[in-house]
């Protein structure tokens, strides 16, 4: 078996690891496609009513982009109208009105969102299916010739709800017994505090894959304090992907390298809260 091969077979053997309680809140997948303005405007209509049975509620996304030139070193705003950029947005709710799933049509590619739910955390497979489900569609629909990028984000917040035995009594998150890195800060210290934002990127295949890392402190409408953890995989191939399977198969592999980095991030104690099955 090569090198390459070996790593595979261990990222696969990786990706099967789950936990009951995990701290994920939102798994994303977006896969670009190659589709010409014209058709995707003129094909947004009926796309709607495709997509209703499942994705019943449509509320979009309004963006103000505003021109600012410079004068003199000085930013001015241009007298020109403001740029609105619409993204479509389909969703559907659980019976408490919890966003549950949406999926986003930007002019030029498919992101499908899984949001947890109290007491059922939901699973990349889920992810996975309605993908396998709704990208064929959207390709075939919008007449999408090529995928050049597949993404795969977690969102994962470490807090009260999700991880309450690494919470102190003064509200504070124990982020040293969490994250692997967070424990390995040298020089003497108590505990580490908020705020911090701390960002990383990692190349894990030449020109193929890299892996960006954000973790930082956010507070709730309650103003308790909570540590949010984003991974993000990006792919990307010199050759852009020709069919939607093969897209498929880079949402795999994307999955695979995110686990990965999820078991490496996160320490043992944190693991063993998560509840491995």
């Amino acid at each position: 078996m090569s090198d390459a091969d070996a790593t595979l077979a261990k990222q696969s053997e990786t990706a099967q690891v789950r936990f009951r309680k995990p701290p994920i809140i939102e798994r994303v997948a977006t896969v670009s496609g190659n589709i010409s303005p014209e058709q995707f405007h003129s094909r947004m209509d009926s796309w709607k009513s495709i997509v209703a049975a499942d994705f019943p509620i449509y509320d979009p996304l309004t963006e103000w982009l505003l021109n600012v030139q410079e004068k003199d070193g000085v930013p001015l705003l241009d007298e020109a109208e403001p740029e609105v950029v619409v993204t479509h947005r389909f969703s559907r709710r659980n019976q408490n009105g919890d966003r549950t799933w949406s999926m986003r049509c930007p002019a030029d590619r498919l992101t499908l969102n899984l949001h947890s739910e109290h007491n059922e955390p939901h699973n990349f497979e889920e992810l996975f299916a309605a993908m396998a489900k709704w990208l064929p569609r959207w390709s075939d629909h919008f007449g999408a010739t090529a995928y050049p990028t597949v993404q795969l984000d977690y969102v994962n917040l470490l807090g009260p709800q999700t991880t309450p035995t690494f919470v102190d009594r003064n509200g504070g998150i124990q982020i040293n017994r969490l994250i692997e890195v967070f424990g390995k800060i040298p020089g003497p210290h108590i505990s580490i505090i908020a705020p911090y934002d701390c960002r990383v990127g990692l190349l894990i295949e030449p020109n193929r894959c890299m892996v960006n890392i954000h973790v930082h402190a956010v507070r709730d409408r309650d103003a308790a304090l909570h540590v949010r953890v984003d991974l993000q995989v990006i792919a990307t191939q010199r050759d852009p992907l020709t069919s939607a399977d093969a897209a498929m198969g880079e949402v795999r592999y994307t999955h695979d390298v995110l686990i990965g980095q999820f078991l490496a991030i996160f320490t043992e104690e944190a693991k063993t809260s998560f509840e491995p099955l």
